[in-house]
């Protein structure tokens, strides 16, 4: 049976991807069960300076074969201000982006299947209130830096030829602001739903591609009970059937 993997890679709005809160890969896990397994792979408060040189270990522990999508969601914090240990100025952080995919490619990961994620908006004084409140210093960031690196990355990924999803935009254009975040620059679950509809149909096509499928013949591994013929079990609980009721 095809069983792919949907790598997740990024920072904390990735290593949160299952949380209560931040759940945006629990609903992709969702979307794709008996399908695709979602892996995460997320560092909280890492940037493509650090995910760079992590990223061959981690693929160590990857079948690249398997891997139907990966999506790199990276930025928020190389945008932070210059004075930060996580800052890393724009050109960096395209350069960095562009020897991902490099790495990625050279261990059987095509770019058709990378999917960037720009950072999203950001609220600075929501942010430093909340950190304030666990004890953590004032974050040397500020709400104008995301959209640099948003921009960035998709001029990247036209160059490459890479798919992105612009969740900078979208988020802007969303209008429930702040709601659609729990600090500032974690998501809420309104937020995670919004990024998870942003990224569910890029996701899905290289899914289905994987499988041979398209949306008009989606099916979903193994037979479903009703179906399971107790005189046949051998033959009928290795069917694939329609995903769809």
């Amino acid at each position: 049976m095809p069983w792919s993997t949907i790598l997740l890679f990024g920072d904390s709005i990735t290593e949160q991807s299952f949380s209560s809160q931040g759940r945006w890969a629990a609903l992709l896990a969702d979307r794709f069960q008996r399908m695709a397994d979602v892996i995460p792979r997320g560092f909280s408060g890492y940037n493509t300076r650090w995910c760079k040189i992590l990223l061959p270990d981690i693929l160590n522990s990857i079948n690249a074969k398997d891997v139907s999508c990966m999506t790199i969601f990276l930025g928020a914090n190389d945008c932070s201000l210059p004075t930060s240990d996580q800052y890393v100025p724009v050109d960096e952080f395209q350069q960095n982006l562009e020897t991902m995919i490099s790495i990625l490619e050279c261990r059987g990961i095509v770019r058709q299947k990378i999917v960037f994620i720009t950072p999203p908006i950001y609220f600075h004084s929501h942010f430093v209130a909340a950190s304030a409140k666990d004890g953590d210093p004032d974050p040397l960031r500020s709400d104008d830096r995301p959209a640099i690196y948003a921009k960035a990355m998709v001029e990247l990924a036209e160059k490459l030829n890479v798919s992105v999803v612009d969740a900078y935009s979208a988020f802007a254009a969303d209008g429930r602001g702040e709601e659609l975040f729990y600090d500032g620059l974690h998501f809420s679950p309104a937020g995670s739903e919004l990024l998870y509809n942003l990224v569910v149909k890029d996701i899905e096509a290289r899914v289905l591609a994987f499988r041979d499928e398209s949306s008009a013949n989606e099916t979903i591994n193994y037979a479903r009970w009703r179906d399971v013929d107790g005189g046949n079990l051998e033959e009928s609980l290795f069917r694939q059937t329609t995903a769809k009721n």
